[in-house]
């Protein structure tokens, strides 16, 4: 059995490590495009939840203001 030529040998490893970065490559594209998506929609939430929290404290009366307990403005105001 002969022995494999060292530069053939060597072009194979080059080859086959040129292919396992080329895959690399695009899965790093892709979980970076996740990252990037997931960022957006939490942040939307967020502000989602900010607008709600302002809309509900804007809605508390000020102290010393009564109101009654239905939720309703009185008849006589």
């Amino acid at each position: 059995m002969t022995k494999p030529d060292p530069d053939e040998s060597l072009e194979a490893l080059e080859a086959e490590l040129a292919q396992h970065r080329a895959l690399r490559g695009r899965s790093q594209a892709g979980r970076t495009a996740f990252r990037v998506w997931s960022l957006v929609i939490i942040l939307a939430l967020i502000i989602g939840a900010l607008l709600v929290l302002q809309y509900l404290v804007s809605q508390i009366p000020p102290p010393g203001e009564r109101r009654p307990a239905g939720g309703q403005e009185s008849a006589r105001e």
